[in-house]
């Protein structure tokens, strides 16, 4: 199982495991905005149809969604891999999955906190399904921001998956191109 939020990390381990097997998917939305909303949940659709019209070796079993519109809080006073991870617990299943990846990098915060997002997702793992544990990967750790972009780049699809990808911080609809995640990206794009 894949925790995927449409973003270019995410994205690019999707399309690196289907390259290999089938998969499940986990699409959990976070944002408030609802203009982000519709145009990210829009893309979501589009990038998952593509995926599975793809020649890559697996397809999409299923695409869980889990929102979180009704939180009416700042993403930054709540962690984004407890909700994820919470919601991944419902669905998981050691019959079914191998595994739950998740897509953090090397450039990412989350790293911070890896052994505590291992605990926790132990404990509510445990609490869900009777004590039967599906580990927690992060195949991508020591990957950056071009490797992930590269990956997509080079799916027979890729410009149109990175047309899709929704990374910009400034709460427009589109990629403003000025705020400091649309830099980086227009930076790992060239």
């Amino acid at each position: 199982m894949v925790l995927w939020s449409g973003g270019t990390d995410s994205t690019a381990l999707v399309i690196d495991l289907l390259s290999k097997s089938d998969i499940d998917l986990l699409y959990v939305n976070l944002e408030n905005n609802r203009f982000q909303q519709y145009y990210e949940k829009k893309s979501i659709l589009k990038m998952k149809s593509i995926l599975n019209d793809s020649n890559l070796k697996g397809k999409i079993k299923t695409c869980h969604s889990f929102g979180y519109e009704q939180i009416n809080i700042s993403k930054s006073i709540y962690s984004q891999p407890a909700l994820w991870l919470t919601a991944a617990s419902f669905i998981a299943n050691p019959e079914i999955h191998s595994s739950v990846n998740l897509a953090y990098i090397r450039q990412d915060d989350a790293w911070h906190y890896k052994t505590e997002m291992h605990k926790f997702w132990s404990s509510i793992h445990n609490l869900t399904s009777d004590g039967k544990n599906v580990p927690l990967v992060f195949p991508f750790e020591w990957h950056t921001k071009k490797n992930m972009i590269d990956i997509i780049k080079n799916f027979e699809y890729g410009e149109q998956i990175l047309n899709l990808i929704y990374w910009c911080e400034s709460g427009h609809t589109k990629n403003c191109g000025e705020c400091a995640s649309c830099l980086r990206h227009q930076q790992d794009l060239n």
